[in-house]
């Protein structure tokens, strides 16, 4: 367990902490966990402080809250990922700046790899980067005991005008903390977030390993945990599974590690209690392709399906070897079309998460991971797709080095903000590979698969649609032809046609060129 400070001289009548988990998106919100907030909580109980939790996905009162307590706040914590959530924690603090006296402190990805850029703000007093839990509960005690936060590792601070970052802190064994609190957030709301459908999944997130052991060169995970690893104890994470399923009638669970079938032994012992206590629901999980195809059997793989898993994600990143290479992936295009056959083998739905145009050659990697989808989507038509234009992290090699193609990094807030919500042009791109692509996973990938009408909710129009589109985009694909491409134009008028026949909106949320992915839990 955790040290345990004792508390004296406390000179603080302010004692409430709020910890706020922003929206991740505007519109359409992902039934998650607020896994930032819900590990920081835990560490903080035996402290004289009152802590209140607010998801703001299902609570938009929270200025409500803040004005109910407006003397007593010693801390307003925010966690925020890069993206929209640096939006909305920015109006709160700027609000909680305005109205009390509270330190704002930031934690999540945002701070983790940007703490210098997160200290110029006048809306941040101070960040907690790393493993936060034990960082977060030594500023706490520091605050309620007026002392200075010079010694305390993995946290970021403003003095006398000048920013300091102190020392990154250990990383330790999930095992030392006490257990989650699931009773401080509202599941219910969570998992109907975006309206309760009896005929869809009641899906939720769930977090059973930490860290990685590998370091490609794009991920910033290195700036947590290094390469270590750790799992949970699988008696707690049983006891979490039968929760959500017996009392919040879960039926899909999506395990968001980041290397869940990274540690074997784990993993079987994991499974196999599942069988054995006869728990039944869906589950999907992430997975390195060389490690994977090294590790497990078709049979071991066959058992994880007859336990409910019902979809594997691979980081394939690219279809082109060189730039495997650089990114130090650890992996071959020969593995990452090795485990599309094994999973149809499996009848275990396959999941690409890919990245295109890096700065080396972006043509050339651009154009080899297309026919590397293309040859992987023939093989197994249920093959779907996640697929983003490489964009520079900060805090990873890759962004140091894109600077020398012509990358500005990442000024300020509002720079960083801009980057991740324009549509990222590299300085490197020989040509506008957007529309590109967009015709390929929307026409080409899509109707490749002869039964992707099933899928669909009007099936006979689909069904009539698929059949027609199957011979051109089987072609497409075989012979790595994308040139002169009337299919998509005559596909997307028709749509247009439709949906302004039926009323409906042509530019859905499936065909936004934000994120390309044709999945979704």
């Amino acid at each position: 367990m955790y040290l345990c400070h004792k508390l004296i001289n406390l000179k603080h009548l302010k004692n409430k902490i709020l910890l706020f988990y922003p929206l991740v998106n505007q519109n359409r919100q992902i039934p998650n966990l607020p896994f930032s907030i819900l590990n920081i909580e835990r560490v903080l109980r035996d402290l004289p402080v009152e802590v209140i939790l607010v998801d703001e996905r299902v609570e938009r009162n929270v200025k409500d809250i803040i004005n109910s307590y407006k003397d007593e706040w010693l801390v307003v914590g925010i966690s925020a990922m890069i993206g929209y959530q640096m939006i909305s924690g920015k109006e709160l603090s700027e609000y909680v700046k305005q109205n009390t006296k509270a330190k704002v402190v930031w934690g999540g990805w945002f701070s983790n790899v940007l703490p210098e850029i997160a200290l110029k703000e006048d809306f941040i007093d101070i960040v907690v980067f790393g493993q936060g839990e034990l960082p977060f509960r030594e500023l706490i005690i520091s605050l309620l005991k007026d002392e200075a936060l010079s010694d305390i590792k993995g946290i970021g601070f403003k003095q006398s005008g000048q920013i300091i970052i102190n020392s990154k802190a250990e990383v330790h064994n999930e095992e030392e903390f006490p257990a989650i609190n699931y009773d401080k957030v509202d599941i219910k709301k969570i998992i109907e977030v975006n309206g309760s459908n009896a005929d869809s999944k009641r899906s939720l997130n769930y977090i059973a390993t930490f860290g990685c052991p590998y370091n490609c060169t794009f991920c910033c995970l290195t700036t947590v945990w290094g390469q270590k690893t750790f799992s949970k104890n699988i008696d707690i994470i049983i006891d979490d599974i039968k929760l959500f399923i017996f009392k919040y009638n879960v039926t899909k669970i999506s395990f968001d590690d980041d290397h869940f079938f990274g540690n074997k032994t784990f993993v079987l012992n994991l499974i196999q209690r599942i069988l054995d206590e006869g728990i039944e629901f869906e589950w999907e999980a992430n997975a390195h392709i060389s490690y994977f195809l090294k590790s497990y059997t078709l049979e071991q793989i066959s058992m994880f399906k007859k336990a409910g898993c019902v979809s594997i994600r691979f980081g394939a990143e690219s279809g082109d070897q060189d730039v495997l290479n650089k990114i130090n992936k650890k992996t071959t295009i020969n593995d990452i079309l090795e485990v599309v056959k094994i999973m149809k083998i499996a009848d275990i739905k396959c999941v690409y998460y890919i990245m295109v145009a890096f700065p080396w050659n972006p043509s050339k990697d651009f154009n080899s991971t297309l026919n590397m989808l293309g040859q992987s989507k023939l093989i197994n038509p249920d093959l779907e797709i996640g697929v983003n234009f490489f964009i520079p992290f900060p805090g990873t090699p890759i962004y140091e080095e894109s600077k020398k193609y012509g990358f500005n990094g990442f000024k300020s807030f509002d720079d960083t903000l801009s980057v991740f919500f324009e549509l990222f042009v590299g300085p490197w791109w020989l040509k506008n590979y957007r529309k590109e692509l967009y015709d390929f996973i929307w026409v080409y990938f899509k109707y490749a698969n002869p039964n992707f009408y099933k899928t669909a909710e009007n099936r006979t129009t689909m069904a009539i649609i698929n059949k027609i589109m199957y011979p051109f985009c089987y072609f497409r694909l075989k012979y790595n032809i994308r040139s002169f491409r009337f299919e998509p134009k005559i596909y997307f008028i028709i749509k247009r046609l439709v949906n302004l026949f039926n009323g409906s909106k042509y530019d859905d949320e499936k065909e936004q060129m934000v994120r390309c992915r044709s999945w979704k839990r």
